[in-house]
């Protein structure tokens, strides 16, 4: 008897496991092709659609071609979605108990630390240095001969182009920011500016010396023939660095901004809350108040920030030790545990200012709610702060040399800048982020953030003001209040196109200010 034509296979299922009574070669394959013996070749077609629909009742897998089971592509889309709708829940769960927003949008939930009080008054702190004075010039000279300087400091870090007076002067024109105004500090060299007076012939000081604001106050303060209050109560200081570093910390002179703002917080009678600022920025909106940097409502501190710009601590290191510092405070701030949940917030903040740069480490920052996740340290990147003046808590500053005594430390001693030295600005705001301090951050870059803050900057160089349409661009910039702050930056140039610049903003100044001359 001619034996019958092996069955072909439609599907790779295990083979049958024979039940009691059954013989053990006989298989599922075998008994199906068995009961269809009825059926002709050309139904061949249907057998294997019908096993192959048998195959997939049992869950196995056809064997040639080998493919992917349909269920499990749909089970790792299903996933993908419910993980995508979790995180828009948790993201606007976390927005609804929030009571205190970015002006840019994102929500920084509850806030965990609190401000110990408001500024009602403030103090206002320019640095300055004249590299034209022979004492300068002599000490820059001495630390050359010894060798004690790692690199020559360019001269724009150091030349004076006479703005300074015309910076306090521009301070003193916002009658609503010296109604908050408590004392001015210029922190010099030794220098004592001109229109100050004292300091002997060589216009030199040691020691802390100060003046009445009342008499620049009488002359540039006032406003529709109000005299201001409270002026006679109220000094400038001028204060030289060996007021701020002991003999044991740091030998001087410095040539570093950086190591005299690590010691800003030790200005002598300073108070709770200082403005910041640099002798080349002008306050050009008489009508700045002090809720461009606080807001009474929710007792929270605007911070300004730079959107175009970000550092992390993973990024190539350029040859600029401004963002090689950056770079070295990222790992620092990096090392902060991630914003802690507030009880009843079931997410940690989102913070514009502060990003993750991956995608994973958005995601494990959210599951774990901390830096340091399973598989190694997340990275963030930091949005850099606006070249304007800065609201410090020198409380603040404290609790910050508290955590990191070291590297305040180094900073003061590093007599030029090092990419190791911390930058107090951009350290303070990061800080006050990742510890939930209540801020408001704001992306000046941002238009809405330009309406709604009112935070508008101008940055030229000094050299442009010198030729015929840079003129034109820097007295507009002075005039209308269109600006709230206007930057006049050194910006590295020539002897002669720097002289020739300093004389036109000058020039442009004395204009602006021609009702308020100190001399």
């Amino acid at each position: 008897m001619a034996s019958s034509p092996t069955p072909r296979r439609c599907c790779a299922c295990p083979p049958y496991l024979p039940q009691q009574g059954e013989q053990p070669a006989d298989d599922w394959y075998a008994r199906t092709r068995r009961s269809s013996s009825s059926s002709s070749d050309d139904d061949d077609d249907d057998s294997c659609a019908t096993l192959e629909d048998a195959c997939a009742l049992l869950s196995c897998a056809p064997a040639a071609p080998r493919r992917a089971a349909p269920c499990c592509v749909a089970a790792c889309i299903v996933c993908a979605l419910a993980a995508a709708l979790l995180a828009l829940v948790l993201r606007v769960a976390s927005r609804a108990v929030s009571p205190l927003r970015h002006a840019s949008g994102g929500s920084l939930g509850p806030p965990l630390r609190a401000f110990a009080r408001a500024p009602s008054q403030v103090d206002a702190v320019f640095m300055w240095v004249n590299g034209s004075h022979p004492r300068f010039r002599q000490q820059l000279d001495a630390a050359r001969r010894a060798r004690q300087l790692p690199y020559e400091p360019h001269a724009a870090r150091y030349r004076d182009d006479g703005l300074l007076q015309y910076a306090v002067l521009s301070l003193l024109s916002a009658p609503r920011l010296v109604g908050a105004l408590r004392h001015v500090y210029v922190v010099t060299s030794g220098e004592v500016p001109a229109f100050v007076g004292g300091g002997g012939a060589e216009g030199f000081t040691d020691r802390v010396l100060s003046v009445p604001l009342q008499g620049l106050l009488d002359r540039c303060g006032r406003q529709g023939g109000r005299r201001p209050v409270g002026g006679e109560r109220r000094r400038l200081f001028i204060v030289p660095h060996a007021a701020l570093f002991s003999d044991q910390e740091m030998e001087l002179p410095t040539f570093n901004s950086n190591a005299v703002l690590a010691a800003i917080h030790k200005l002598p009678h300073l108070g709770e809350w200082f403005l910041y600022s640099d002798d080349d920025m002008l306050f050009t909106n008489r009508y700045l108040r002090m809720s461009h940097w606080w807001d009474e409502r929710v007792r929270a501190q605007r911070l300004q920030l730079d959107s175009r710009n970000a550092v992390h601590r993973t990024r190539a290191h350029s040859n600029n030790n401004w963002e090689q510092a950056m770079t070295f405070m990222s790992g620092l701030l990096d090392a902060l545990p991630y914003p802690p949940h507030a009880p009843g917030n079931s997410s940690p903040a989102v913070d514009p200012g502060i990003h993750h740069t991956s995608s994973w480490g958005r995601w494990t920052a959210q599951l774990f709610g901390q830096t340091q996740s399973p598989l190694g340290q997340l990275v963030r990147s930091y949005d850099k702060p606006m070249h304007v003046p800065v609201l410090f808590s020198r409380d603040i500053i404290i609790e910050m040399e508290a955590r990191w005594p070291r590297e305040f430390e180094r900073t003061r001693q590093s007599r030029v800048r090092s990419a190791s030295d911390l930058e107090l600005n951009f350290l303070y705001h990061h800080y006050l982020r990742l510890l939930r301090f209540p801020v408001l951050s704001a992306s000046v870059h941002s238009v809405h953030t330009l309406s709604e803050l009112g935070i508008r900057a101008r940055f030229l160089f000094i050299q442009e003001c010198a030729e015929p349409d840079g003129r034109q661009r820097c007295a507009q910039a002075l005039r209308g209040g269109r600006y709230n702050f206007v930057c006049f930056n050194d910006g590295a140039s020539s002897d002669a196109d720097q002289k020739a610049g300093a004389v036109a903003v000058r020039e442009l100044l004395q204009q602006h200010f021609n009702s308020c001359r100190i001399h």
